[in-house]
């Protein structure tokens, strides 16, 4: 039985809703891993963790975890280690775009989550 969105919605990191942003904005061409570290870490004073790919691997493990039970799947182009890529399954992008919908704006979460990280963050 799947669930509806406004569950998801509260287990939804930031980072998850910013990469399903990038998704929506580039169906039908797969997210290069490197798209995804930039998504993920991009503004990471310090770059991110040391090895980000395999970071970035484990960030779509669990998008994929969260997307299962409302029949929305994210497809691995390339094999193992070496992906190339990833990229929604084209035909559930609809799924997807409804899912977003009804998720609260983004901006308002980024706006939050900024003001959180100013006010703890830990500069070298």
């Amino acid at each position: 039985m799947a669930h509806s969105p406004g569950l998801v919605a509260s287990h939804l990191t930031l980072q998850q809703r910013l990469l399903l942003e990038h998704f929506l904005g580039c169906r039908g061409i797969p997210l290069a891993c490197g798209r995804v570290i930039a998504v993920l870490y991009g503004s990471d004073w310090d770059g991110g963790p040391e090895d980000a790919p395999a970071a970035a691997r484990m960030h779509i493990v669990r998008l994929r975890q969260r997307l299962k039970p409302h029949g929305i799947d994210i497809l691995t182009i390339g094999i193992g280690r070496g992906a190339q890529g990833w990229m929604v399954e084209p035909e559930h992008y609809e799924r997807l775009r409804d899912l977003m919908r009804s998720l609260p704006d983004i901006d308002v979460e980024l706006a939050r989550w900024r003001a959180t990280w100013r006010t703890t963050e830990q500069r070298p």
